[in-house]
């Protein structure tokens, strides 16, 4: 038996996803400093440098911006989900979010009671959840109604569980629509 992505849309056990790219306006090579030794890890791995995720979670401007577009559109964005790249990038994105007075929280694998905050998301006890690797499979949390994707990736299959946090249709439990935003920095090497 097989049902087509067509079929799962039409039926409403897929929210109907709805795309949005937006720039950082940030050039990666110059704002977080790329060496040559950033360049021969992608190379070597398809994927930014530990150092440069670093320098990403860290850069005001950019975690600014993402709250920003949160802030403009929050009526709509609803119960939102962030990936963020590592631990320090999500705990400033919190904080970010925080000092704009959003009610968040965040997620990681070495945080002692991180099931306890991702079950307060599920209650609805705060809007925005910023998670680093848990919330990409096998997680339900049905009624997320926006997905941030404030990492890039070249992983395929990372990018579509992420994605897939955001898009149990109403018939499943979910939401009739699914906000999938995309923030993009501009490389010109990688």
């Amino acid at each position: 038996y097989e049902v087509t992505l067509k079929q799962l849309l039409a039926s409403g056990f897929l929210a109907n996803p709805k795309y949005i790219s937006v720039p950082t306006d940030i050039v990666g090579e110059v704002e977080y400093e790329c060496t040559v030794e950033d360049e021969l890890y992608f190379e070597q791995f398809g994927d930014l440098s530990e150092r440069i995720k670093n320098r990403i979670g860290k850069s005001s401007a950019r975690n600014k911006k993402i709250v920003e577009q949160y802030l403009k559109h929050q009526d709509e964005y609803g119960k939102t989900i962030v990936f963020a790249y590592d631990q320090n990038h999500a705990e400033t994105l919190c904080d970010t979010f925080k000092k704009a007075g959003v009610s968040c929280d965040y997620a990681v694998s070495g945080r002692n009671d991180a099931q306890e905050v991702i079950k307060k998301f599920k209650n609805n006890e705060f809007k925005v959840l910023i998670n680093v690797q848990i919330l990409t499979e096998g997680s339900d949390v049905p009624d997320i109604q926006t997905v941030f994707l404030a990492r890039e990736t070249n992983s395929d299959s990372l990018l579509m569980q992420m994605i897939g946090r955001g898009l149990r249709g109403e018939k499943a439990g979910g939401t009739k629509e699914a906000y999938i935003v995309s923030f993009h920095d501009t490389w010109e090497k990688f």
